[in-house]
Formats: structure tokens, sequence, C-alpha cells
């Protein structure tokens, strides 16, 4: 039998030594990124199943009626109280004036709507608009409207007078004016969500978004822009006949 005889110096063992090191490390981070991608897809099943999870539970809250409000004639839902109605002598206190909705508001999600808000925005300005709250809406529950007291948003409201108090001709004139019907609610979740209804026949009835309710023009844009208008009007006048 042949026996062979190996000298292994210090400096072959330091190499040895770092080549099994290397490896170690190579498996071990091998090892621990294989770890992050079950970690990260495991985190993404996760979110995904509470993503759809919140989606089942979302709450849509929508205006209900009997009619059609697809047809324009069937979307002048909101007036002012008349003379011979019980509340006609209250319609105005304050910045509060009584609009009556011809409507019921319903919940037509898979979840309860917490913090109903409805925002009514006249002529898609922020300085016209009107809002009242509303309890909480379990899914499938509907809820009659009828009179409602609603309260200006700002005290720089245009409907306000110097008293701080709503105008009459403001608060005769605003059915007839364009607008529009916000609905915001949240979800269990505290997630915010709103519904758009437009006066205008031309677009849908009803719209869904999600977050809180857009912000209309400010009073610096409905000022330019009825400047813009108003030029242009002057210029458009003052030009000869081809």
């Amino acid at each position: 039998m042949i026996i062979y005889d190996y000298d292994i110096t210090l400096s072959d063992a330091t190499v040895l030594l770092a080549l099994v090191t290397a490896v170690s490390v190579f498996f071990t981070a091998k090892a621990a990124s294989h770890t992050k991608r079950l970690a990260d897809h495991n985190k993404e099943l996760v979110e995904q199943s509470e993503r759809h999870h919140m989606d089942d539970e979302r709450p849509i809250i929508v205006i209900d009626s009997d009619i059609n409000l697809e047809l324009y004639e069937n979307r002048s839902v909101i007036r002012i109280p008349r003379e011979d109605e019980a509340y006609y002598s209250q319609m105005i206190k304050n910045n509060y004036a009584i609009f009556i909705i011809k409507a019921s508001l319903k919940n037509i999600g898979r979840g309860t709507a917490l913090s109903p808000k409805m925002v009514i925005r006249f002529e898609n300005t922020s300085t016209k608009e009107i809002e009242a709250d509303f309890p909480p809406l379990a899914s499938g529950a509907s809820l009659p409207l009828g009179a409602i007291d609603f309260c200006t948003t700002t005290f720089d409201s245009a409907f306000l007078d110097q008293d701080n108090k709503f105008k009459t001709n403001e608060y005769q004139l605003a059915p007839g004016q364009p607008w529009e019907i916000f609905i915001g609610y949240h979800d269990i979740y505290g997630n915010a969500f709103y519904s758009r209804h437009p006066k205008n026949p031309q677009e849908r009835w009803t719209s869904l978004g999600k977050g809180t309710i857009p912000p209309g023009k400010s009073k610096e844009e409905s000022a330019r822009e009825l400047e813009l208008i108003t030029m242009s009007s002057q210029s458009y006048s003052g030009r000869p006949y081809d």
C-alpha cells in the first residue's frame, strides 16, 4: 500500500478556510434571499386577501328614487318648501336652510357606511356648498330624505350675507342653478369613498370614487373664470362684422 504524505501549510489552510467560508456565505445568502422572497410572497398574498375582503365589505351609497333619474325632467330632486308646508316659516335659520330632497339614501354595497355626509355644490364652486350629516347606513338599508337642514361649509360662503345669514334670494334661486350632489362616507376600515350625482342630463346620474369628495373651484378660480368670460364677451361684441 502506498501512503501519500501531504504537508498542509498554514497558507493552504487559510485558503481552504476562505473557500469554505465563501461557500457558506453564498449558500447562506441564497437561503436568506429565498426566505425573503417567500416572506414577500406571503405578505403579498395576505395584502391581496385583505384588499379582496375590503372590496367585499365596501359600502356604496346612492340617491334612490322610484322615478328614472337618468331622465332630465326627473333630476329636479332639490326644491325649497312651499308656503303651504309646515316648515315654510323656518326655511332659513342663520347659516342653516331647509332644502327638500325628493329621494332616499340607499346603501347598495355589502358593508356598513360610516359618517355619511351629503354635500350639494352649486355652480361647481367651493363657495356655494351646503352639507348635512346622516347616521351610519347598513348594507341594504334605505333612509328617506325629505326636508333636511343644510348648513354652509364655510363662513365666507357666497350664500351668506354680512350677518352670516342665508341670503333669501340665493336660497330661492339655488335649486334652479347647476348642481352636483356628493355623498361621502367611510367603510369600517377607515377608507373613504364618495358618490356623485349631477344635475346635468348629459352626464351619468351616478358615478363612484375613492377618497374624499373632490374640491370645487376656489373663490379666486371662479373670479378669474368670470373675468375671462367678461373679457371674451367684450372682445367679441366689439369685433366688426365681416
